[in-house]
């Protein structure tokens, strides 16, 4: 991890670079996507050594977890801070529970002896109070162990992530009744331009919050064609990623690890997971999310065949669709999104880091 140092070194120079490029790309004398700085959205409290970071969606309405049960927040406790991100619940087996979240939120080879434990909560109205219908659970993290599989080829640097994706293993220790599991999208399925997708998560409401409110929220974008976003983030291809925006709404920081998603024919379909972006809701910077339709012969390997429940999309050219939405919730017309997780430093609020 960051040392706080590092962290504001690395603060600084996203920031400057953000600046250099919309004055470089105006002047036509660079293209944004070879010289676009990007961040990572978990929060940063182990960069940390802090207490628990809190966040939320930006532009969005709050939304009870009954309506999406499982979606998951997971709190990672490392010798040095906590951590938060979001998950989906995928299903069991009769040993264990899993769960899928980015690969940015767990530990690299490098940390892996830095985190402690584990917590994975479902049914949260808020992330500060307890609900008589929430639960959690709660394992310690071994590296030795297959708690933990990281995507083996997910990496980074200053332009994207990539194969930003990891599936986290519960042992079954206390029998309980489980939420239905969420559905994935099927592998070679597609997402026409413009479709109206979703996001739910503890992230922030807007970029620089420091007012946090801890309730789960839900926010609708829409897709963004491939070439668009390339222009903006270098490192996205079509194979490995979604990229979704509104006007005004998008997740942020916090919200990294969590399902993007639709509902089709009143089922639940992950299409996404929260991965990275430059702000909150910026015009021009879409969402970049992990596409999960692409992995899901790694997923398999993971969890077993027949664990995941695979749904194709129900269009004419076998495209996904989104039921109709309310016209409060309806998105607005295409625009900006962003990425990052606000920390009870007020530096930390502008751009974070893993």
């Amino acid at each position: 991890m960051m040392s706080f140092t590092q962290w504001d070194a690395r603060l600084l120079k996203t920031a400057f670079a953000t600046i250099m490029v919309v004055f470089m790309v105006i002047l036509g004398t660079a293209d944004a996507a070879t010289n676009m700085t990007i961040v990572p959205r978990t929060n940063s409290s182990v960069v940390k050594g802090a207490s628990l970071i809190n966040s939320r969606i930006v532009g969005g309405t709050t939304i009870s977890p009954t309506v999406n049960p499982w979606m998951v927040s997971l709190i990672f406790e490392w010798t040095n801070g906590q951590s938060l991100c979001g998950g989906s619940y995928l299903g069991s087996t009769t040993s264990s529970h899993y769960f899928l979240t980015a690969g940015h939120c767990v530990p690299s080879p490098s940390e892996e002896d830095s985190l402690n434990t584990v917590y994975v909560f479902f049914l949260r109205d808020d992330l500060n109070e307890d609900d008589d219908d929430s639960f959690y659970m709660s394992q310690a993290y071994s590296a030795s162990g297959d708690m933990i599989t990281l995507h083996p080829s997910y990496t980074s640097n200053d332009y994207g992530l990539y194969n930003d994706i990891a599936i986290i293993k519960f042992a079954k220790t206390i029998p309980r009744t489980m939420p239905e599991p969420i559905s994935l999208a099927l592998d070679n399925s597609t997402l026409a331009v413009g479709t109206a997708v979703q996001v739910i998560g503890y992230g922030a409401t807007y970029e620089d919050e420091e007012n946090l409110d801890y309730e789960l929220r839900s926010v609708y974008v829409n897709v963004v064609s491939t070439g668009s976003c390339q222009r903006v983030y270098g490192a996205v291809t079509e194979d490995m990623n979604i990229c979704a925006s509104a006007s005004g709404k998008d997740s942020c920081q916090g919200d990294s690890g969590g399902p993007l998603f639709l509902t089709q024919g009143g089922e639940d379909v992950q299409v996404g997971v929260v991965s990275y972006g430059v702000g909150c809701a910026r015009s021009g910077y879409p969402g970049v999310y992990t596409r999960v339709s692409s992995y899901k012969s790694w997923i398999d390997s993971v969890v077993g065949s027949g664990l995941v429940n695979y749904i194709a999309g129900n269009g004419t050219d076998g495209e996904y669709t989104m039921d109709d939405i309310a016209p409060s919730s309806a998105p607005s017309h295409l625009s900006g999104m962003g990425v990052l997780f606000t920390s009870f430093v007020a530096l930390a609020a502008v751009y974070q880091t893993q």
